[in-house]
């Protein structure tokens, strides 16, 4: 991400993503360790998701913003985390679809809150909904690649994504491209492009930690 509002310039922003790793105390902790030293943009995911009162908590602690929600996945997950403060940026999952995004996007917009989508991949259908909604900062591109067999009408130019003249998204889908692929050895890559840490999103279980 880059800052131009206010240096006139494009310069770099620096981002941390904590991966719902962290309780309350050790978030403030280590990230006003982190500001003695940087100029940390924004802090992301740095408690469980659905830890408002913390996130609320940290946002008045440090000079970071709090960014997050990508794992929200219905505006009543969101609604109690703006409401207490708990993110000063809205994230929302691209896996989760364009009407989710949106839906997020006015809930942010209501309450005065930039919106930054996250995928796994190009953002291809999220990028072109972004463009439509008036709070869009940033969003998130993991992977520059695209799926087996789609071709997006869309190019990534210093850092920012050009939407091309194919209407809707921008998609069009090769059936025969997938359907070779689906035959062809090696075609699916287990580990992704994005790997959470062991302790990502830790929710207690019947007296047990488990991952999500």
């Amino acid at each position: 991400m880059t800052d131009t509002l206010s240096t006139g310039r494009t310069t770099p922003a620096l981002m941390l993503d904590a991966n719902e790793s962290w309780n309350v105390k050790q978030a403030v902790r280590y990230v006003s360790a982190l500001e003695e030293h940087i100029d940390l943009t924004w802090v992301e995911e740095p408690l469980r998701r659905w830890d408002t009162v913390g996130h609320a908590r940290l946002s008045q602690s440090i000079k970071a913003a709090v960014a997050t929600g990508e794992n929200l996945t219905g505006l009543e997950w969101y609604r109690p985390l703006l409401d207490a403060g708990g993110a000063d940026i809205v994230q929302a999952g691209a896996v989760w679809g364009i009407t989710h995004m949106l839906r997020v996007a006015m809930a942010a917009h209501s309450r005065d809150l930039a919106i930054s989508p996250v995928g796994l991949t190009a953002n291809y259908a999220v990028a072109a909904a972004a463009a439509a909604v008036p709070n869009h900062l940033s969003s998130e591109v993991q992977d520059l690649g695209s799926p087996v067999g789609l071709t997006v009408a869309q190019e990534f130019v210093d850092g920012g994504i050009v939407l091309g003249e194919a209407p809707g998204a921008g998609i069009t889908v090769d059936e025969t491209a997938i359907r070779a692929a689906r035959t062809s050895e090696g075609w699916q890559e287990p580990g992704g492009p994005h790997v959470r840490p062991q302790r990502s999103g830790l929710r207690i279980v019947d007296g047990g930690l488990w991952g999500e």
